[in-house]
């Protein structure tokens, strides 16, 4: 029985690169949409103190698609799913539909 070649170490390292560039990709995504969830969110709370009801259910519609982006973006990738910042967003959604 013979042991399988190795494979080369300037694929494993291309590999790793890679993995980095596209969690990197996912992190900047997650605290763009995170950032914009947040804006939706306090608008929507804002409209509701205004009784602008109609306004802050598209508001929360609108902030619903988005976290629904955001949790497929970062789900991938435990470190930027747990993050504060989409943790942060996440309950702030929350608080707003609440």
């Amino acid at each position: 029985m013979t042991n399988p070649a190795p494979e080369p170490l300037s694929r494993i390292t291309n590999d790793i690169i890679q993995r980095f560039e596209t969690m990197g990709a996912a992190r900047d995504q997650a605290v763009t949409q995170g950032r914009q969830l947040v804006r939706l969110a306090a608008n929507a709370i804002r409209a509701m103190h205004r009784d602008a009801f109609d306004q802050a259910d598209s508001l929360l519609d609108e902030a619903s698609t988005l976290l629904t982006d955001l949790r497929a973006i970062a789900a991938p990738f435990p470190s930027v799913y747990w993050a504060g910042y989409v943790q942060d967003a996440m309950k702030e959604y929350a608080e707003a539909a609440l």
